[in-house]
């Protein structure tokens, strides 16, 4: 069942259960997902909070009982989840602009939007539309990997050329080879951040807390498994044991108010025994308030799968995207490869994606500095 499938199921169950006990939480666990992550879902896909549906679907089966005239408004109200009268009047007014008493008295017709209305509104918002929003709503980071060397070097005045660009942020890489206090004293000095950082699963899952602890001081909202390259790959002996410690450590983050990530190589598309790629099978053993997606591009080409395609296959579950262009298995600067991007922007936009990370994971006829440059630029004429 998919992201869009979920909220009408949802709404449908909202709209079946108005008298009894709902909120946010209590419908969320239903769909198991986290409570954060189904209000977000369904705020996109609605344009509206689950608390506001909830009490606009009330007060319009209400507005329905009054018409009968066979039960007081008092009645009415509690059957609805009102505590007082006092509330439900403001509520009605507010809504409809007339109090229950009065609109009892004129009987006229009100509307609410179906759930099936609501979700062919969200179907047939236009490419259009979702590319405005790409170009308003989406930063774009810059992930260190692609610039290690120069890091190493001079981390500061690496950071004051990534920021100078037009990045907005960092995303690490553990174990860097900079100490903690020269990257945390040089963000605050350059008012720059890192909103993420890419941990080897090993290293993660034996001092979790520590780490947690560490790159949540300095910012980090996101905390990724680059990969489960060797032992613990897709259809290896371990593999279960892999998902076990993804499971604790993104019930760790959760407590610390930081989400756990998995970014995709090729390799993940191994052919599981039981059918459907390595990729699919950790994420569907394991709930998205535990871990999410971060989709790399060029590692979902090589592997022969569509980026597009896959990021609304994990829409909402997808908050972060590598973008990353390629030429003949060598990675280019954004815009001078194959890589169709205006698409993959437009479905990142369409599916939730909140950050844009550029990488290349090595350069070819231009150092790293030019490279992401060249990168930067590219995404500044399409209005990023």
């Amino acid at each position: 069942m998919g992201p869009v499938d979920v909220i009408k199921n949802a709404m449908d169950y909202i709209c079946e259960n108005l008298s009894e006990d709902l909120n946010c939480a209590i419908v969320a666990k239903k769909y198991h997902y986290s409570e954060y992550h189904f209000h977000r879902l369904f705020k996109y896909i609605t344009n509206i909070s689950i608390t506001d549906y909830i009490r606009n679907r009330r007060l319009y089966a209400a507005s329905k009982e009054l018409t009968k005239n066979n039960d007081t408004i008092f009645n009415i109200s509690l059957l609805y989840g009102f505590n007082n009268l006092r509330t439900f009047d403001r509520a009605f007014k507010n809504r409809y602009g007339m109090t229950p008493t009065d609109f009892k008295h004129q009987s006229m017709p009100l509307y609410e939007e179906s759930p099936d209305e609501i979700i062919s509104n969200f179907h047939s918002r236009s490419v259009k539309e979702n590319w405005e929003a790409v170009r308003k709503i989406i930063p774009v980071a810059l992930q260190v990997y692609t610039v290690r060397h120069d890091a190493e070097r001079d981390f500061k005045g690496t950071m004051t050329k990534i920021r100078d660009m037009g990045y907005k942020s960092v995303e690490l890489s553990m174990p860097p080879r900079v100490d903690m206090s020269t990257i945390r004293g040089t963000l605050e000095d350059l008012d720059f951040n890192a909103f993420s950082v890419h941990v080897p699963l090993e290293a993660l899952a034996s001092e979790t807390k520590k780490i947690v602890e560490t790159y949540r001081a300095i910012g980090c909202k996101y905390i990724v498994i680059g990969s489960l390259q060797g032992r613990h790959s897709p259809g290896s002996p371990f593999f279960g044991e892999a998902l076990e410690m993804i499971r604790r450590i993104g019930s760790i983050c959760n407590d610390k108010g930081i989400t756990l990530l998995y970014h995709n190589y090729d390799f993940d598309f191994h052919v599981m025994p039981g059918g459907g790629y390595g990729l699919d099978h950790i994420f569907s053993c394991t709930s998205p308030d535990l871990l999410q997606a971060e989709l790399d591009t060029y590692w979902l080409t090589a592997a022969g799968q569509d980026p597009v395609s896959y990021i609304e296959k994990y829409a909402m579950r997808v908050p972060v995207i590598h973008l990353k262009d390629y030429e003949n298995a060598e990675f280019r600067p954004l815009g001078h490869g194959m890589l169709e991007i205006p698409s993959i922007l437009t479905a990142a936009v369409a599916s939730g994606v909140e950050w844009i990370v550029v990488e290349q994971d090595n350069s070819f006829g231009h150092p790293p500095m030019e490279a992401m440059k060249i990168s930067r630029e590219y995404l500044q004429g399409l209005g990023l």
